[in-house]
C-alpha cells in the first residue's frame, strides 16, 4: 500500500515539492504559506505548489548567538533541513530573515535547492527603488551579521541603521508579535519606520518576518516597503514554474 511519503515523492503537480524551514517564528511561517498561496497563478487546488512544512521551533534563538550569548542554531537547521529533504522536498524555503545568515552554508548540507530570501529581498529593491538609501528593520542579529548591508555596500548604496533605542523598541516589538500582540508590535515598527524615513531611506525592508505580518507592505510613509515574506514567496514560484 502507497504511503504519504511515497505520495509526496512522486511529486504531484507540474512542480517540485516545497519544504519550508519554518518555526522561526510559528506565525511568521503561517504568514509566509498563506502569501505563498495569494501570489501563485493558480485556478485549483492542483495548480498550487505542493509543501511540507517543518515548524522547527526548538531551533535556539538566532539573535542571541550572533550577539555571543546563546547557542549555535546551525545543528538544529541542517537537522531540519535534511528532514525536509528525506520526507521528499525538491526545494527549499526559510521564512526566517535571521537564519539567513547560515543559508550559504545550510545549501551545502543538502543536494536540492534552496531559495534566497535575501537574494529576492534585494532583487525587489533593485526593481522599486534602484537608487539611494535604504532602511533596515530587523532584529539586532540581522542587523549586526550585515547579510543585506553588505550586499547593498557592495554595489555602492547606503543600508540605514536604528539608534540603540530605536533598534531596542524594533526588538520589543518582534517580541510581542511573537506573542500575539500584534498592534502592539505595529505601534513600535511604526515609530522605528518614521526614523528612516525622515533619513531619506528610499526603500525600507521588513528584515524580520515577524515585521510584515504587523505592517501592511501596501501602506507605509512614502519609501517603499520591501515585505521579505512576499519576495520569498514570489522567488519560489519563481523557481517552482521554471
Amino acid at each position: 500500500m502507497e504511503t504519504a511519503l511515497d505520495a509526496v515523492r512522486r511529486s504531484p503537480g507540474d512542480g517540485p515539492v516545497l519544504g519550508v524551514l519554518g518555526g522561526m517564528g510559528p506565525l511568521a511561517t503561517a504568514d509566509f504559506l498563506r502569501k505563498l498561496v495569494e501570489r501563485t497563478p493558480a485556478r485549483r487546488d492542483q495548480d498550487h505548489i505542493p509543501a511540507l512544512t517543518f515548524s522547527a521551533n526548538f531551533v535556539p534563538d538566532r539573535t542571541a548567538f550572533l550577539l555571543g550569548s546563546g547557542p549555535d542554531p546551525f545543528p538544529a537547521l541542517v537537522a531540519s533541513a535534511r528532514y525536509l529533504r528525506d520526507c521528499g522536498a525538491a526545494m527549499l524555503a526559510m521564512p526566517c530573515n535571521t537564519a539567513h545568515y547560515w543559508h550559504a552554508r545550510l545549501a551545502g548540507e543538502v543536494d536540492i535547492p534552496f531559495v534566497s530570501m535575501v537574494q529576492a529581498t534585494l532583487k525587489a529593491i533593485g526593481e522599486v527603488a534602484p537608487t539611494g538609501p535604504v532602511g533596515l528593520l530587523a532584529t539586532t542579529g540581522t542587523v549586526s551579521s550585515g547579510i543585506y548591508a553588505q550586499p547593498l555596500a557592495d554595489v555602492g548604496r547606503t543600508c540605514l541603521a536604528l539608534s540603540e533605542e530605536l533598534q531596542a523598541e524594533v526588538m520589543s516589538g518582534i517580541g510581542l508579535v511573537k506573542a500575539g500582540q500584534i498592534a502592539a508590535g505595529a505601534a513600535k515598527f511604526a515609530m522605528a519606520e518614521r526614523d528612516l524615513a525622515d533619513r531619506g531611506a528610499q526603500a525600507i525592508i521588513l528584515g524580520c518576518t515577524e515585521i510584515p505580518v504587523a505592517l501592511d507592505a501596501a501602506a507605509g510613509l512614502g519609501p517603499a516597503r520591501i515585505d521579505t515574506l512576499l519576495c520569498l514567496a514570489d522567488a519560489v514560484v519563481d523557481r517552482s514554474q521554471r
